[in-house]
């Protein structure tokens, strides 16, 4: 791949800024989602119907214990209530262990660790998953005024903002595992040593000496390769493309190294 045209050092740089923004989002969300609890506690409560005559309060004490028998008596109402209360609860555990993860992925793309980031995709996806369902709910019954401002902006964050940056972060996870590669040029480049890296070019030129002595290699073979599989068995060129990508790991973080080293 061509050194203009390759994206890994953007793909780097953006994973960066999401996980700085994660680390944001789950601050915002320690807000918003604890508001979300006590308004849809008080949504429960009024769905009970668990009015006084005399003063029109709500009696707290039946609203939080209506009895064994309540779910009998559940409305549409008060069964979308709870499944929103089950949710936002779900989705303030997820965020306090999204935190910490957020914070390891950032270190592992600063650093080119793999190994730090995979584990934020666990609590990023069903993260982004439940609080969309969460806004879209809401926006199943009439609401207004401020809670129909906190479900559009939580969908836009959730899904607009955290569903473009996970895409981007699995980009950078994939190519730091040595995937997406490849030995095409884009359109407009050649391949010659102003936009091909060291190592492209290298492996490049190998593969034009081995196909242009073939011919010769075949008549030095002996008469029992012919006897052989052409293709070597599957757990060998297993074996052999882990070596190779680890190879490439190490590479680039020696080149970083250097790089850094330099700047110093």
């Amino acid at each position: 791949m061509a050194k203009e045209n390759d994206p890994f050092k953007c793909l780097r740089c953006v994973s960066i800024a999401v996980g700085i923004w994660n680390i944001i989002y789950c601050l915002i969300q320690f807000g918003l989602l604890g508001w979300q609890v006590q308004v849809v506690k008080e949504w429960q409560w009024h769905w009970e119907n668990r009015e006084l005559p005399a003063t029109g309060a709500i009696d707290q004490y039946q609203a939080r214990f209506p009895g064994l028998y309540a779910r009998y008596t559940e409305t549409p109402e008060t069964r979308k209530i709870n499944a929103l209360y089950a949710i936002v609860l779900i989705c303030v555990g997820l965020t306090i262990i999204h935190l910490p993860n957020s914070i390891a992925m950032l270190y592992g793309c600063n650093k080119s660790f793999p190994n730090w980031i995979f584990p934020w995709f666990f609590t990023s996806i069903p993260l982004i998953i439940l609080c969309t369902v969460y806004s879209v709910l809401w926006w199943s019954g009439d609401i207004f005024a401020e809670q129909l401002t906190f479900s559009v902006f939580e969908f836009i964050i959730s899904l607009a903002a955290n569903g473009i940056g996970v895409v981007l972060v699995f980009l950078y996870y994939q190519r730091l595992r040595g995937k997406l590669l490849s030995e095409r040029t884009g359109n407009g480049y050649s391949i010659n040593e102003n936009n091909i890296s060291s190592t492209r070019q290298s492996r490049i030129k190998n593969k034009r000496k081995l196909k242009n002595n073939l011919n010769f290699e075949q008549q030095q073979l002996p008469p029992w390769i012919k006897s052989l599989p052409n293709k070597p068995p599957k757990a060998i060129e297993r074996k052999l493309r882990r070596k190779e990508r680890k190879e490439m790991e190490l590479g680039r973080r020696y080149e970083m190294k250097r790089r850094k080293n330099n700047l110093n």
